[in-house]
């Protein structure tokens, strides 16, 4: 006892010696859970004008220097580039088909572009260009372009308020607007009531416009309201059939009169401008508070209270141009010079240094008996959170209290239990006042280092010290020391068995839980069990940091680096536990701290925000630095009496109000915003589609970027993808927060790509999808197979039929060289062996005559023979051994009897691979010797002209003579002539025979290389290509004579 009265002696002396200074006054008030948007998060231009949610969920932010496009992530921008005229948007609606149209101050309006045939709007009809805006004139003056506000009627026409008066269009989908004046005057802001009719404020006047008809109100205006009409910034209902007008000094309410030939009354509102200040903007929520901006700040006025917000609150400006309320009910706000900002959640508030914590870094934050908060900080001692701001607790700013840090409790009686580096100390509550701060005494009488956070236990206290043992202080009975290992060791013995304490948890049914770095110890019996769970928690896993009883029972556990733990069977020898981890949507695995709410959801600190989980539904929602929350690392959380979430981080204090919390957000939506394919954009609506039209990918352009994008309300809650592309892709991707992908070597066929997104409020109850038609190669597409077979099969088929042809040619040929044979052979040698019987008996005088014509018989034979022989020879199925033919034949015929001979044909060069088949060329032949043979024993002709022309698909014979003559009508058959045009109709030739008696004969014989059949012909020749010769203007190409045979 004597050691531990001198602890105590020693440590009051410190106490006494502290100087207790007036207790500071409250420092600033909380701040706002607000997010600021600027150029560094990519909007266009810092001051703000208006603002506009449209039908899928886009917010819109017209600037001085273009138009930003919000999905809740990022921004898209529009400027003059894209199609509009003037860069200084004052105001944004849709039309009653969805289309966006915008203001300009000096530019008129312009309408987004979201289909390819709208671009002729803009004047682009090549579709291969993207504008996104059209812009028309509302005026042909410059005040009429500058347009201030536009709204669209239940008619779907376009209202315009400018500063040359009222405009109106009716609105034609994808035609273009024409505009006329209703109303000339100054008006300062308008109005659509739901009947339709247009209400325009002018200074205290109002002007309503009911088709084409106007009807003025001279204000009636109460001697209280003289001054109040000096301008009228914004005209918004009420919600309640009434509207607030908003001048630059007073806003004011006014009721609207069922008639426009009634007059409306007027009925004041507190809201007033700040000297040398005045209202800019105005919101109303229809389910909440009334919205003011000014140039001094915000104004959040209902009929019960009124709050004024500045940038001490967390607004990035005083100066507040533009308001709006979003039907998701978030508060938007635009500044004259540093962007726009989101009230995100009113039920969430924050104390930072800014508001007067000595040290950001809070590790503890508890409850007095009383109701008031007090909270712990790392190095800047403790303070006392009231509505007014942060009080720093007297005497907490020196040792010992001034590093604390998370050892601040409370036991059951409301007195206050504080570790410190020297000692522990205990003060009689509710009021946390240091100076009634009394030494804890130990069980040697040592000061102790206390390292856990105190903890009472069936009346006595609990903690670990850095002296290596856990510290068990009854109320009622003598103090003393526990070791380690559940034994009270003596002074100096260092106990092993059991880690540092951290902290310690009471659980319903009256069990102590102690949680060292690692595993969990229960007190049983006088002594620390360790805890053994089911199969598949090892003690590694068990790094705890929080403990926590649930209303049902169920108990959690925080781990340092695997989540959560929960069983529903905490007293269990061996208790099952249930993960949550960043797999089941965590934000982090690392969890600190667990507080629970009235509903019996639980908060938990994490290194990245608080998550609350539904344990019900498993639904979690996340709450970041984005949301409103003062750290992202949370070091501690608990619930207060009147059901509020106190958060303490590494850089201040939360506050959350569950009950006045938004309501859990909805799965986001999603939309394909983007296809390129090999680079080359594919036609989608500007702000993406749910259902993209079917897009065509050509072959060898088989690289395809698609790019998505969720529209969402709620920053805390990243959002991530899953995709799937069918046919290629077996299922869902793995969740991923890239908002795109990309495919390549697609093969040929028909793909359908899904894409969802994944949010607090769950998963895309649609996903949007994309339809891809991968173009086979030309080789591999139906129609050209069926082509390409029919092609086959008309080769086939005209190869048979050439086949048939030469068979059936070459069968000809056979049956006449059969016939001639018959003929020629058998009757010549018939007249051979006649003639010799008659040399035999003959007298020898007459024998020579007989033997000359038996030795002519004899030759004609051969000559028959040998053309018999060339003509099934297959080595002159070609025009050339046609042609030496017929040289051979006019030397042996023609010039043989001194006949003056002029024969005129292609080269061999020129008809070289000018095939002929065996029974055109001997006909040819045929004919030819048959015409000269004539000649020679009929014509008595002194000269004869012989030309052959090669044209295309044909030859032409032509022969001269200058002989006598015949008349072809008279001619006989012995003349040949019958012969010849038998032959010439066996080729489908063209026969001609000009001739009459004493002037000559002239021969024309137009012969078909192939037949007469065109498509046939062009097939052989493709398969024997020939060089072509130019025709002679007479039609009969240019020859050479032929040289003489030897």
């Amino acid at each position: 006892m004597l050691h531990m009265v001198r602890g105590a002696v020693v440590c009051t002396g410190v106490l006494s010696a502290l100087v207790f200074a007036v207790e500071p006054s409250p420092a600033a008030a909380e701040q706002l859970a607000i997010r600021s948007l600027g150029l560094r998060d990519g909007l266009v231009h810092p001051r703000v004008n208006t603002f506009y949610r449209d039908h899928l969920g886009y917010i819109w932010l017209g600037t001085w220097e273009g138009l930003s496009r919000f999905d809740g992530e990022r921004f898209v921008n529009y400027g003059p580039k894209d199609g509009l005229s003037d860069g200084s948007i004052t105001d944004i609606t849709e039309d009653r088909h969805g289309q966006l149209w915008v203001a300009t101050h000096g530019g008129g309006v312009a309408v987004l572009i979201e289909q390819p045939q709208m671009r002729t709007l803009a004047g682009q009809g090549d579709t291969t260009s993207r504008p996104r805006f059209a812009s028309f004139d509302v005026a042909s003056s410059r005040e009429g372009n500058v347009v201030d506000r536009v709204l669209v009627d239940g008619r779907n026409r376009l209202w315009c308020k400018t500063h040359a008066g009222i405009y109106r269009a009716a609105l034609n989908h994808g035609g273009r607007p024409r505009f006329t004046q209703v109303w000339r005057g100054e008006a300062e802001d308008v109005l659509l009531d739901a009947a339709g009719r247009l209400w325009v404020r002018s200074g205290a006047d109002m002007i309503v416009i009911d088709e084409d008809r106007v009807v003025e109100h001279r204000a009636v205006v109460p001697a209280y309201f003289k001054g109040a009409f000096e301008h009228t910034n914004k005209i918004r209902p009420d919600g309640a059939g009434g509207w607030y007008v908003l001048y630059e000094n007073a806003l004011i309410r006014m009721r609207v009169p069922a008639s426009i030939d009634e007059r409306h009354s007027w009925v004041p509102t507190p809201i007033e401008a700040p000297p040398a200040h005045s209202l800019r903007a105005l919101a109303v929520d229809p389910n909440g508070p009334v919205w003011v901006g000014t140039t001094a700040g915000l104004i959040r006025w209902t009929p019960e209270h009124t709050d004024r917000y500045g940038t001490a609150h967390g607004l990035p400006d005083d100066y507040i141009s533009a308001l709006f309320v979003a039907d998701d009910g978030v508060l938007w706000g635009g500044t004259d010079r540093d962007g726009a900002f989101r009230l995100l959640d009113e039920a969430l508030v924050s104390y930072t240094r800014a508001d007067g914590l000595p040290d950001a870094n809070v590790q503890q934050v508890v409850e007095a008996l009383d109701g008031r908060i007090y909270a712990s900080t790392w190095a800047g001692g403790l303070v006392e959170l009231t509505d007014a701001g942060v009080v720093r607790v007297p005497g907490s700013n020196q040792p010992p209290f001034n590093r604390t840090g998370p050892r601040l409790s409370r036991d059951g009686q409301g007195a206050w239990l504080i570790g410190t580096n020297a000692c522990m100390y205990r003060i009689t509550g509710p009021s946390l006042d240091l100076r009634r701060a009394r030494l804890v005494p130990t069980a040697d009488g040592k000061p102790v280092n206390v390292f856990s956070v105190p903890h009472e236990h069936d009346g006595s206290i609990w903690f670990s010290g850095f002296d290596d043992a856990l510290h068990r202080i009854p109320q009622d009975a003598e103090v003393y020391r526990i070791g380690l290992d559940g034994q009270a060791p003596r002074s100096g013995v260092r106990a092993a068995t059991l880690p540092l304490v951290r902290g310690f948890f009471t659980t319903r049914a009256g069990a102590l839980w102690a949680t060292p770095f690692v595993g969990v110890w229960r007190w049983h019996n006088g002594s620390f069990d360790r805890l053994r769970p089911s199969p598949g928690i090892s003690d590694p896993h068990l790094n705890t940091r929080a403990l926590h009883q649930d209303r049902a029972g169920r108990l959690w556990i925080g781990l340092r680096n695997h989540g959560l733990l929960m069983t529903t069977e905490p007293e269990a020898a061996r208790p099952r536990f249930v993960s949550y981890s960043t797999e089941t949507g965590l934000a982090s695995n690392a969890v600190w701290c667990i507080a629970e709410d009235a509903a019996g959801r639980l908060y938990l600190g994490t290194s990245r925000g608080v998550d609350r989980l539904d344990p019900a539904t498993g639904a979690i929602r996340h709450f970041t630095t984005a949301s409103g929350l003062a750290g992202d690392v949370v070091n501690h959380c608990t619930t207060d009496r009147e059901g509020r979430i106190w958060i303490g981080t590494s850089n201040g204090i939360s506050r959350l109000d569950p009950r006045a919390a938004d309501p859990e957000p909805k799965p986001p939506s999603v939309l394909v915003t983007r296809v390129a394919v090999a680079g080359r954009e594919a036609p989608l609506p500007e702000r993406g589609t749910r259902v993209a039209p079917g897009i065509e990918v050509p072959p060898g352009h088989d690289q395809v970027r698609i790019e998505y994008a969720s529209i969402h309300r709620w920053p805390e809650s990243p959002v991530k993808y899953e995709y799937w592309l069918e046919g290629v892709d077996d299922d869902w991707s793995q969740p991923t927060d890239l908002r795109a992908v990309q495919y390549g070597s697609l093969a040929a066929g028909l793909y359908t790509f899904r894409v969802r997104a994944i949010g607090s409020g769950g998963t895309s109850l649609e996903p949007a999808q994309l339809t891809l038609r991968v173009l086979p190669p030309i080789w591999q597409r139906s129609w050209f197979l069926l082509a390409v077979a029919g092609l086959a099969l008309g080769s086939g088929w005209g190869a048979h039929r050439i086949r048939l042809q030469r068979a059936l040619a070459m069968e000809g040929i056979r049956r006449q060289i059969a016939m001639d044979l018959h003929d020629e052979m058998g009757s010549g040698l018939s007249q051979v062996a006649l003639l010799s019987e008659l040399g035999k008996r003959a007298a020898p005088e007459e024998s020579p005559s007989t033997f000359t014509e038996t030795a002519r018989l004899a030759r004609s034979m051969r000559e028959a023979m040998s053309d018999i022989v060339w003509a099934v020879d297959p080595r002159h199925d070609y025009l050339m051994h046609l042609i030496r033919r017929m040289r051979e034949t006019t030397f042996n015929l023609l010039e043989a009897e001194g006949l003056d001979v002029t024969f005129r044909a292609p080269s061999d060069a020129e008809v070289n691979g000018t095939d002929l088949a065996p029974d055109r060329r001997r006909h040819l032949l045929l004919i030819f010797k048959e015409s000269v043979t004539n000649i020679v024993r009929h014509a008595r002709a002194s000269a004869v002209r012989i030309e052959l022309a090669l044209l295309p698909a044909t030859v032409v014979l032509r022969i001269d003579d200058d002989g006598r003559g015949f008349d072809a009508g008279e001619v006989t058959w012995g003349h040949g002539l019958g012969s010849i045009r038998s032959r010439a109709a066996a080729l489908n030739a063209t026969l001609t025979v000009d001739t009459a008696p004493g002037r000559g004969t002239r021969l024309c014989l137009v012969v078909p290389l192939r037949g007469g059949r065109p498509i046939l012909d062009v097939w052989r020749r493709r398969l024997k290509p020939r060089k072509k010769v130019s025709p002679r203007r007479d039609n009969v190409p240019s020859a050479r004579e032929s040289p003489n045979p030897s």
